[in-house]
């Protein structure tokens, strides 16, 4: 399986993309924001893109720095994350739901695609994740 790593990042930057420590970087929630191609954990390139179609509500930076999972994530990654909001208005947006778009996959090879959530906060909170199957890699 190939293994490609993408995480938001921190906004400081002033680029939409962003290569740190085996990871790639969105540093905007917005839609239209692209990685034409994503690097692998080498820091390779690869033929695989990221566009987000419809976009995030903001980034909350107040994500767990210190986790244990097989993504094996510093704390850069797992400290930050894209919050979308589907019942009400939160800072004037409403957010029903944010897409991701992969290109450049190739249907003979396997994918697996794994998702962190944290939401940092004490208040337990639901997430709903969907991958589109094989038949729909184009």
């Amino acid at each position: 399986m190939r293994q490609i790593r993408i995480s938001s990042a921190c906004p400081e930057f002033n680029e939409p993309y962003l290569y740190l420590d085996g990871w790639n970087g969105l540093t905007s929630p917005a839609a239209n924001t692209t990685i034409a191609y994503l690097r692998n954990k080498d820091g390779a390139l690869t033929p695989v893109g990221l566009t987000i179609t419809e976009g995030f509500n903001n980034m909350n930076p107040d994500g767990e720095k210190t986790t244990t999972t097989i993504l094996n994530m510093p704390s850069s990654v797992s400290g930050s994350s894209y919050y979308g909001n589907t019942k009400a208005a939160f800072g004037s947006v409403l957010v029903k739901q944010s897409v991701i778009r992969l290109s450049g996959l190739n249907r003979d090879h396997y994918y697996g695609i794994c998702f962190f959530l944290d939401q940092g906060a004490v208040r337990l909170r639901d997430g709903k994740q969907s991958t589109l199957p094989k038949a729909k890699i184009q």
